[in-house]
């Protein structure tokens, strides 16, 4: 028999492949709000606002012009806002604003601004300066600069032009006591005999000088317009060169009427003197200040053709004499 082929057995059916797993969505990425940030250590403070400074100036300000500018710049230095105005200004600038802004610290330039400032009540506090005539550091909230510079530092320099100087005389009016005790302490510091006369009037003190011109080195002319007028300071100087008498004044205009040798305070160091008690006050430390602060420099200029007919030989016309140097 014809073996019967037995059919093939069938291949196993293939497994089902897996169901792909499902994609799951994509989510947008999760942003964090930031930290609030904290203050960075040693970060400045903002700048605080400057504080402003009225300037009041005399209707004729040419001898303050070019103390001006540096005054202007020390104050700004000092983190101060100068505004400057005219005395016959003042009325339309002082009623400018004057609600919308700190009451400002003054700054009076001359007698008339000084009167000004304090009668009109300008500001919380008043610093004059450039005033001979009138004692404004007893009103309240009232300090001045010294309208000189420093007594003994004017005779220094007066030794500096003449080391052999001995017996000087000055002529004062009757209400200067206190200028005429500052100027005996300044003349002994410096070693110097001084003649002190007191008048009544110009024609007094010329003849007072006069009277002791023969006797003494030289003349020591200080501003007080009580007993100098002009005729008597020409007088009185043409007196002193006539007798072979130096003389010291307080304005180099006088060097043309014969003065030998002037002493004016600088612009730099009265701005800033002026800029330095300001910023004192506006911090607060008034009770720290004198009532009237003194300069620490001058300008001594000579006049040279008079020095030569007296036998001097200046080594300079002009140099700046400081507080505290030798």
């Amino acid at each position: 028999m014809t073996p019967v082929d037995s059919p093939e057995p069938e291949p196993p059916a293939a497994a089902p492949a897996p169901a792909p797993e499902p994609i799951p969505p994509r989510a947008d990425p999760v942003v964090e709000a930031p930290a609030p940030s904290e203050p960075r250590l040693g970060m400045p403070p903002p700048p605080a606002e400057p504080k402003p400074v009225l300037v009041v100036l005399p209707p004729q300000a040419e001898a303050f012009s070019s103390v001006l500018p540096e005054l202007e710049a020390e104050l700004s230095a000092r983190e101060l806002a100068p505004t400057t105005v005219r005395l016959d200004a003042l009325p339309t600038a002082a009623a400018s604003s004057a609600a919308d802004r700190p009451t400002p610290l003054v700054i009076a330039v001359g007698t008339a601004a000084t009167r000004a400032a304090l009668e009109r009540r300008l500001g919380a506090f008043v610093v004059f300066c450039q005033v001979t005539d009138v004692d404004f550091d007893a009103a309240p909230n009232a300090y001045g600069v010294d309208s000189t510079p420093p007594l003994d530092l004017q005779l220094k320099a007066w030794r500096r032009l003449d080391p052999t100087l001995r017996t000087i005389a000055a002529v004062l009016g009757r209400d200067e006591t206190l200028l005429a005790a500052r100027a005996r302490d300044a003349a002994a510091a410096q070693g110097l005999a001084l003649e002190l006369r007191l008048a009544s009037s110009d024609q007094e003190a010329i003849y007072h000088f006069k009277r002791i011109a023969a006797d003494v080195d030289g003349l020591w002319l200080l501003p007080d317009n009580t007993v100098l007028s002009p005729r008597a300071i020409r007088e009185m100087l043409e007196h002193a060169a006539a007798r072979g008498v130096q003389s010291l004044v307080f304005t180099p205009s006088l060097l043309e009427w014969g003065a030998v040798l002037s002493v004016t305070a600088t612009d730099l160091d009265l701005a800033r003197t002026l800029a330095g008690v300001v910023d004192v006050l506006a911090d607060g430390r008034g009770d720290a200040l004198p009532p009237i602060t003194p300069l620490t420099e001058l300008e001594a200029r000579v006049n040279v053709q008079a020095a030569e007919r007296l036998g001097l030989e200046p080594e300079r016309d002009v140099w700046i004499e400081r507080s505290g140097l030798p």
